[in-house]
């Protein structure tokens, strides 16, 4: 008995060195995964640097590193762009140039951090891919997965890129299935766009607890940081819930998974619970049944 404490007592002081938490922003595009990760860097999280360039459709910032965006896009037009991805793609060996591209960016930027975090709207399809990585560079993923309005995210892409609005509430809709269906439950935190927009500080800090991250001591500073940073502006496409459900040019798989969602990300014993599982579930099996090409 004396030999176990001793053992725990010497695991406590020389434990297993801390895996690298590494944050997988998830999200469709235009619901905020930009603001969110900025945002987390004022919280001590490292987001890295060569970004893509700023521009009039987001002033402030992608917060998309080059090269894994330049990586992904490659990705998708080797797949045809044909998503969700079959299962198993990741190990295709045309694939595997990528893989080990994307694992020298990582290591190159984040070795050695305790926690970082990056995104790129195709990080949802590629997630499988990045799970792999992430453990074979013994690094820890977690999952900070973003939703909004599906007509305001599609309305977003036709003001940003002039997309047209089926195709944007495709991708919506296969994005947020697809990340829904292949996170870990334990290890996932999920805000709408306009929650977030009007609670920055209080859904850092659910960030900050259900990832065990450090927390700053100046909270005042924290705060002067979000509200010089979080733009009133970006406020200015907000649709209703009832506009959404009358709105008959929008299936009605895409308007029930926005309603889930939106339960699950204010609610975490929905969120976790076995009736959030089995509808996310139900959507990814009519997804990959019929297919989606976004």
């Amino acid at each position: 008995m004396a030999e176990g404490i001793l053992k725990r007592s010497l695991s406590k002081v020389f434990g297993k060195k801390e895996l690298t938490k590494a944050i997988n922003v998830l999200g469709s595009g235009r619901c905020g995964t930009s603001m969110v990760t900025k945002t987390l860097s004022f919280i001590g999280v490292d987001i890295g640097n060569e970004f893509i360039e700023t521009n009039k459709n987001n002033p402030k910032g992608f917060y998309e590193h080059k090269t894994v965006v330049e990586i992904q896009k490659q990705i998708n037009a080797l797949m045809k762009y044909k998503r969700p991805y079959s299962q198993g793609w990741q190990n295709n060996a045309k694939i595997k140039p990528f893989k080990e591209e994307l694992k020298e960016v990582t290591r190159e930027q984040f070795s050695g951090k305790r926690v970082w975090a990056w995104k790129d709207p195709r990080n949802c399809e590629c997630i499988d891919l990045w799970d792999e990585i992430l453990k074979e560079l013994r690094m820890n993923p977690y999952y900070l997965i973003m939703i909004r309005n599906p007509i305001d995210v599609a309305n977003s892409f036709k003001e940003a890129y002039n997309d047209k609005i089926e195709k944007s509430l495709r991708l919506w809709y296969m994005r947020t299935v697809v990340v829904l269906y292949k996170t870990d439950k334990n290890k996932r935190v999920m805000f709408d766009y306009n929650d977030f927009l009007d609670s920055g500080y209080n859904s850092l800090k659910e960030i900050a607890v259900t990832f065990e991250l450090d927390w700053p001591e100046d909270e005042q500073t924290l705060k002067a940081k979000l509200d010089d940073f979080i733009d009133p502006g970006l406020r200015h496409l907000r649709t209703s819930m009832e506009d959404l459900d009358q709105d008959k040019d929008i299936e009605d798989k895409v308007k029930q998974l926005y309603y889930i969602c939106l339960k699950a990300s204010r609610n975490r014993k929905y969120f976790d619970s076995n009736e959030f599982e089995t509808e996310i579930e139900h959507h990814y099996n009519t997804l990959m049944e019929s297919g989606v090409k976004v």
